[in-house]
């Protein structure tokens, strides 16, 4: 899963919880007296300091390259230490027939098959 939808998701994830509290407080859903409301703002800050320190939800470096990555027509394989491969552009997908399944298996797998 790209970055970008990760930091998608878990933003919309952190919007609905309090919505979702509310409503049921609102619709009478929650026991008598009990209001999920302050709790769900809480789960909310909780999802949003995740977001922002794991998935830096506004760092911008990172979703940039990884646009310009995908829109390049030069292909990218990108090792890690173990030269194995950890992401691969659709341009190098096209060239060397290597497929995004592939992610984490060592390039001399790859070369071979």
């Amino acid at each position: 899963m790209r970055l970008q939808q990760q930091q998608s998701r878990l933003a919309l994830a952190g919007a609905l919880v309090p919505l979702l509290g509310g409503s049921a407080y609102m619709l009478k859903l929650t026991p008598a007296g009990l209001n999920l409301t302050p709790m769900s703002f809480l789960l909310a800050g909780l999802i949003y300091f995740v977001t922002l320190f794991r998935f830096r939800l506004f760092d911008l470096v990172p979703v940039a390259r990884d646009m310009l990555s995908e829109s390049m027509s030069d292909g990218v394989l990108v090792p890690d230490l173990h030269q194995r491969l950890l992401d691969i552009n659709p341009a190098a997908q096209q060239l060397t027939g290597i497929s995004v399944t592939c992610l984490g298996q060592p390039l001399r797998q790859l070369g071979s098959s």
